[in-house]
């Protein structure tokens, strides 16, 4: 049933965040494989195209569910699993998965959003390495059938698959798997957790965090200083504390803001390591409905299990465009980066053949 099926993909989630969390094996399916596109790099920014409106598509609109009759199945007429985590869940795949996340930048209240957090999970239990590469916001990329534009917007114009089209043809990444949540969820997460310890570094910086909680409020039509943050320093954040902290981006750059993101991720990982199973539990139940994939529920429980495996693994990290690898324009108003896409496609291949 669709319940079970976003049960698993939430357990899917809070593994990633949880090295003690308990999960189980399932056979996998679908690896992403990776290959060098036919593009070269980018000389001239590609032709541009209009802003979507954000009505355009919808995220539940590409649930896979809806017309697959399987989900529909009792709980008790799925298939009997082996539970096995001695054994490589992904050895059929040869030990390395990769799931594209996805968070939608949609304020509380709002329907939709674009995908302002995009960011490729490879788990490989050869190496014992999880590696993260973030594809930033900013990209100027041609999205196909519709021009050149920042990546994000290939989620509004077409949702993951316009988005998962538009990473390969600029940058050589090929996707099968995706999950994308909204911001709401992080903040309700931590909420869930008690909270997490992050560094105010400055007045500033707590101005620009309170500007975004205040533009929350004044969306959710409640006290504009509700929430606000009275001092800096490293301090306990709320859910929405937290968010604006990952989210705010007139103070510094977007590579600041996703390196803050990051930073998040890092505490939410700590702040995890102590759950029970219990806790756990109650975790997923919260979040099951808060989430899209097209993934299976055979392939949640192979990358829970996967993530078992990887709990003392080592994290690489990969910046897109990087170093070096783009340009700073102006595009029709818009501060954009305009990728060497032959640069920043050789040091992906070069970060996946670590």
């Amino acid at each position: 049933m669709k319940s079970f099926r976003f049960a698993i993909i939430a357990a899917l989630l809070l593994a990633l965040l949880s090295p003690t969390a308990v999960g189980s094996s399932f056979i996998p399916a679908n690896p992403m494989k990776t290959q060098p596109p036919t593009s070269t790099a980018l000389v001239s920014a590609p032709a541009a195209t209009p802003e979507p409106s954000l009505e355009e598509y919808d995220p539940i609109d590409d649930d896979p569910s809806k017309d697959d009759p399987d989900w529909d199945l009792e709980d008790d007429a799925l298939p009997d699993v082996v539970f096995d985590l001695a054994d490589d869940p992904f050895a059929l795949t040869g030990g390395v998965r990769n799931i594209l996340l996805v968070g939608l930048d949609a304020r509380p209240g709002q329907k939709n959003g674009r995908s302002d957090t995009i960011m490729l999970v490879t788990l490989d239990t050869n190496k014992n390495l999880i590696k993260l590469t973030s594809i930033m916001r900013d990209n100027y990329v041609d999205i196909p059938g519709k021009g050149g534009n920042r990546i994000n917007t290939a989620w509004v114009y077409g949702g993951a698959n316009l988005l998962i089209k538009t990473l390969e043809r600029n940058f050589g990444i090929l996707v099968e798997d995706y999950v994308c949540v909204d911001f709401s969820m992080l903040a309700d997460l931590i909420d869930q957790i008690g909270g997490i310890r992050l560094s105010v570094d400055s007045q500033r910086q707590m101005a620009a965090i309170n500007d975004v909680i205040r533009e929350d409020n004044r969306t959710l039509k409640k006290p504009l200083t509700r929430g606000y943050l009275t001092k800096t320093g490293e301090q306990l954040m709320t859910g929405m504390q937290a968010q604006a902290y990952a989210r705010y981006r007139k103070l510094d750059s977007d590579f600041m803001r996703t390196a803050r993101q990051r930073i998040v991720i890092m505490s939410l990982i700590e702040k995890s390591r102590g759950m029970s199973v219990a806790e756990m539990s109650q975790l997923i139940t919260a979040n099951s409905e808060k989430v899209y994939t097209n993934m299976t529920a055979g392939d949640m429980l192979s990358l829970v299990s996967a993530v078992l495996i990887l709990r003392d693994a080592e994290v690489l990290e990969l910046r897109i465009p990087i170093d070096g690898g783009y340009e700073s324009r102006s595009i029709r108003g818009m501060s954009v980066l305009v990728p060497d896409l032959k640069k920043n496609q050789k040091a992906f291949e070069d970060f996946m053949s670590q």
